[in-house]
């Protein structure tokens, strides 16, 4: 039976692009099926719609893909270049990592996902780290046609000057030329090392060399499109967008079912007190200032934890040909202080083999399993089922003795061999940070500042995220209190970015017309400086905002808005005074009718007016996200016509009347609730002219208030 693939058309797409049979045989391979199937096949598609035309002449397109943290970034960019290949492109150069760690693992992943040495459709020809030497090998390999007519070259490079200086030597030999090379660039991690880190320089003309290169490379394609693949996009949206790596159109990428990233961790919820992340007290925290001699409390119990979860694994019948469970220590970026925690680890490992392997009536063997009795008590409070503690501490002693404690950091060079164990321990520092996956993870101890909290930085630790849903009760954070809060105030970042992203790549406009601004912490820096030529303007969502500007659009807008309002059941406003036009008439409703019904209903000319909606409609998301909000609409003098005047610039100078103690009225700033986001509906007559329109006035309570960054230009 041939399985329907549910492909959305979209006719704003300047070329078609047809599906084939690579991509579906790499998600075949994967065993990816239904709806995940049909997002990541429809994903990659739009993706390569928004290309430029292989088939055109000439093409110099950019674009960013934009995922979350250990989603499955590979795995979208692997089915982009499966259809990629049978669409007219014959060159596919990834930009891999800065490591050859991370070199290695993209090369084997693609590898492996294309299945490139079998026989298909698509001749792959794979060359890592490529040089002038080659090009009589890639001239004869794409030359090749008697047997099969679709040879395509798989180029994946590190990201480093001389591996790049490398591939830049051999595209421009006039033999590589000769070959009418349609290239598909990809950037995977394009935040880091790719942009002009001297942007920010006082010389005008100064480029980065890895910036520099990458710009050659692609001059040096006349036919190609750049994809950035990222899952903190911060640096890439906010260069100068007259930056050629600045992109043009963007794909906000859907991460499978059994994805848990920051919401699963750190959503903000009333409710919650966030039973995966467990705080490290500042004290137990070794740094040069804090030359602890002990070992922590906190690190003691994080391991405990991990042993307790491996144990379980194990009775779960995890096997380790099938799984991997692992406990990662982050603790700073100095190798000096790894091998700190690493002598704490392996002093740990040694004393608890050593009393478990005494008698049962022994009081140290007692009051050691007794401990882990404690942990696990705590490690059961987030599983619905979970084996008796008997059970699990009959297997703690042989669980800890085939548990392995590596160092892995740049003074390390022997790869991690995940098929060799099925538990693990890994200290490190910049080696286990972005791109690298750490298989099997559900333990972090991670007592490592946020330095100075740059929000895609501190995000890229994030390797406790990915597709860990089927064993999420096992999984613990442990981190700083400070770190913690970042993490908390980042997942509200990250959510506002994507949805105001997705928003926006729905419409037929190029991505320089996107306004850049995001709720963003006060505590966190957007990016790094140096990739940042323009300014940034930080302010509060807080308080009164009304939209003053007579809007070109305002007949429109008065529709919808006349149309919501008919739909509502108002009472009278507590907050009203003695004469009509401060009589009022309010109502309580789901945030979602807000949204659904009326914000994403309005349609705004003006770029003042269009900003200011989508942050409220932006932050109400968020916020509904976290906890299901009430939003408070008020109809102002009842809904009768107030009478306004407009100045040169055709807004109102005095939108919301003052305070009158006469008539018992506190003003229209008091007309507000504590709690909930309110809208204010205002119908205004034009003081001298015949123009009546509907406008909107919002407050947000302090307890609601959230803070923006955007680019000032």
């Amino acid at each position: 039976m041939i399985e329907e693939i549910n492909i959305l058309e979209d006719s704003k797409k300047l070329w078609k692009v047809n599906i084939g049979t690579e991509a579906l045989s790499l998600l075949d391979r994967k065993g990816i099926k239904g709806v995940e199937k049909d997002n990541i096949l429809n994903e990659a598609v739009d993706i390569l719609e928004s290309c430029g035309n292989p088939n055109n002449e000439k093409n110099s397109v950019t674009g960013i893909a934009i995922g979350y943290v250990q989603s499955g970034k590979t795995l979208s960019f692997t089915t982009v270049s499966a259809i990629a290949t049978q669409n007219g492109f014959n060159l596919i150069i990834i930009i891999a990592g800065t490591t050859t760690k991370l070199v290695n693992q993209t090369t084997d992943r693609i590898a492996e996902d294309l299945d490139i040495n079998s026989r298909s459709e698509t001749s792959w020809k794979p060359y890592v780290n490529p040089k002038f030497k080659n090009v009589e090998e890639v001239v004869c390999d794409m030359e090749e046609g008697l047997f099969n007519d679709n040879p395509v070259l798989l180029v994946t490079v590190m990201k480093n000057t001389s591996h790049l200086k490398n591939l830049l030597s051999l595209l421009r030999s006039n033999k590589i030329k000769n070959l009418g090379l349609k290239a598909l660039i990809i950037d995977d991690e394009a935040d880091q090392a790719s942009l002009n880190t001297m942007a920010n320089s006082d010389l005008e003309n100064d480029a980065s060399a890895i910036y520099s290169l990458i710009a050659d490379i692609r001059l040096a394609l006349s036919n190609h499109t750049f994809i950035q693949y990222t899952a903190t996009p911060q640096a890439p949206l906010f260069i100068s967008i007259l930056d050629i790596l600045s992109p043009s159109f963007v794909k906000i990428l859907t991460p499978g079912s059994a994805y848990t990233g920051g919401k699963a961790f750190f959503q903000r919820n009333k409710k919650s007190n966030y039973p995966y992340v467990i705080e490290i007290p500042e004290e137990e925290i070794y740094t040069k200032r804090n030359p602890i001699s002990e070992i922590p409390k906190s690190l003691v119990e994080s391991m405990m934890y991990y042993f307790l979860s491996v144990a379980v694994g194990v009775i779960r019948g995890e096997h380790p040909k099938t799984h991997n469970r692992t406990m990662m220590i982050h603790p700073s970026q100095l190798t000096i202080i790894h091998s700190v925690y690493k002598r704490w680890a392996d002093k740990l490992k040694k004393r608890w083999l050593e009393e478990l392997s005494l008698r049962e009536n022994d009081v140290d063997k007692k009051m050691l399993i007794n401990e882990f009795a404690r942990v696990y008590s705590l490690l059961c409070e987030t599983t619905e089922t979970s084996p008796p503690f008997d059970d699990v501490v009959s297997k703690l002693k042989a669980v800890i003795k085939i548990t392995p404690i590596l160092l892995s950091n740049s003074s390390v060079k022997q790869e991690i061999d995940w098929n060799k164990h099925y538990s693990m321990i890994l200290v490190g520092g910049q080696v286990l940070d972005r791109g690298f996956t750490v298989e099997g993870l559900n333990i972090t101890y991670m007592p490592r500042s946020i330095g100075v909290g740059n929000a895609d930085t501190i995000q890229q630790r994030c390797r406790f995220f990915g597709y860990k849903k089927g064993y999420l009760d096992m999984c613990r954070i442990f981190l700083p209190r400070r770190s913690k809060r970042a993490y908390i105030d980042y997942v509200l970042h990250e959510e506002d970015l994507r949805n105001k992203l997705e928003k926006f790549s729905a419409s037929d406009k190029s991505l320089a017309e996107f306004k850049r601004a995001f709720l963003l912490s006060q505590d966190l820096n957007i990016t790094r400086k140096n990739v940042i030529s323009d300014d940034l303007r930080r302010y509060r969502m807080i308080g009164w905002r009304p939209i003053v500007q007579l809007d070109a659009n305002y007949k429109h807008n008065t529709s919808m808005i006349d149309s919501f309002l008919s739909g509502l059941e108002f009472y009278p406003s507590p907050q009203s005074g003695d004469l009509e036009n401060q009589k009022h008439e309010q109502c309580d409703i789901e945030s979602n009718t807000i949204l659904e019904h009326l914000l994403v209903n309005l349609s705004y000319v003006d770029v003042t007016n269009s900003l200011l909606v989508n942050h409220i409609l932006s932050l109400i998301s968020v916020l509904n996200d976290m906890e299901p909000q009430v939003v408070t609409v008020v109809k102002m003098s009842n809904g009768k016509p107030r009478t306004r005047s407009l100045n040169e610039q055709d807004k109102i100078p005095n939108l919301l009347q003052g305070s009158n103690k006469k008539t018992n009225y506190y003003g229209d700033r008091s007309v507000c609730s504590e709690n909930n986001i309110t809208i204010q509906v205002h119908n205004i007559q034009v003081k001298n002219k015949s123009i009546g329109f509907r406008t909107l006035a919002f407050h947000i309570p302090e307890g609601l208030s959230q803070n923006i960054i955007a680019l000032t230009n």
